[in-house]
């Protein structure tokens, strides 16, 4: 199993658009072959300014993430949102155990 974390953080003037395509792209990834987990989390305590958001992803392995990556809703939000980020930082972690 491969673990992906995402930390993004985005304007105050881009989280109400920002929101629903995360949502909606979190809905569209869980029905990928491969993927098993897709959770997002939004940081209680905004900065003045901008909004956190973590996403926890589990996909079976890197080649399933690799999918991901190239699937059309995931090009759309990537390229809807870009502009929008104010930081994106990903980490890989693979599932040691069980």
């Amino acid at each position: 199993m491969l673990m992906v974390v995402v930390k993004m953080k985005v304007s105050s003037a881009d989280y109400a658009r920002f929101k629903p395509l995360l949502v909606d792209n979190a809905a569209a990834s869980l029905m990928e072959e491969g993927c098993f987990c897709f959770d997002i989390g939004e940081l209680q305590e905004a900065s003045p300014g901008s909004h956190a958001f973590l996403l926890y992803e589990v996909y079976q392995d890197r080649e399933a993430f690799e999918r991901h990556l190239t699937s059309a809703h995931f090009l759309s939000f990537d390229r809807q949102t870009a502009a929008m980020l104010q930081h994106k930082a990903i980490a890989f972690y693979q599932q040691i155990g069980k």
